[in-house]
């Protein structure tokens, strides 16, 4: 039975995708940072302490996983930073700082260590999902936050584009009513024609290309 670790934001396009692997039968493990789980405990499903400025809990989380089931095969992270509507000056140094390691740090550590364990799995798969905001006016430091997090998948989809393992990113907005549809986009858009770079799921979940 193949393993899929979650990790990232909540979010409901996150219980979506959790909901499409247990419906293949797919065991699931899931990265719980200091907010919680994003799905309730169940049979076939590990929920894994993370602390998410922590490389060495980003190490350990992985490893758990693998102890726990021989493997995983596939890990999805979410990016789904809160918002962060302040204007520079009116954000106190230590409010910046953890903003910035939440949503910049923490993915880097986690996806470096499964691309670490995944090197030599030729059918491992890590898929980047980065979901839009509604609201599309960002304050400087969210906005700053959300370019790194673009800029950060779309050169890992180009590095990735041939060889193992396989990195799917995929970007869109997802309203609540959009949240299925935006899981099984994520689940379904992949191959070779969709490496290498950020697909983006728009209202009816067409495929756009490239995040400019």
């Amino acid at each position: 039975m193949a393993t899929t670790l979650f990790a990232g934001h909540p979010h409901p396009v996150v219980e979506e995708l959790i909901r499409l692997v247990r419906g293949a039968e797919g065991s699931v493990a899931i990265a719980s940072s200091r907010h919680g789980s994003v799905h309730q405990p169940g049979e076939g499903t590990l929920h894994v302490p993370w602390t998410p400025r922590s490389s060495l809990s980003a190490k350990a989380a992985c490893t758990h996983v693998r102890n726990a089931f021989g493997g995983f095969t596939e890990c999805v992270f979410t990016f789904a930073p809160e918002a962060c509507r302040e204007s520079l000056t009116d954000m106190t140094i230590s409010r910046t700082e953890q903003y910035i390691d939440e949503n910049l740090r923490a993915p880097v550590f986690f996806v470096r260590e499964v691309l670490s364990l995944f090197a030599d799995q030729t059918d491992a798969v890590v898929s980047l999902v980065l979901v839009e905001d509604a609201d599309t006016v960002y304050a400087p430091v969210e906005h700053m936050v959300r370019s790194g997090i673009y800029g950060f998948a779309e050169s890992l989809a180009a590095q990735y584009r041939s060889g193992s393992p396989a990195v799917y990113a995929f970007s869109g907005q997802a309203a609540t009513d959009q949240a299925r549809d935006f899981a099984a986009f994520c689940h379904t858009e992949r191959g070779d024609r969709a490496r290498g770079r950020v697909q983006r799921f728009g209202r009816k979940g067409s495929l756009r290309g490239l995040f400019k």
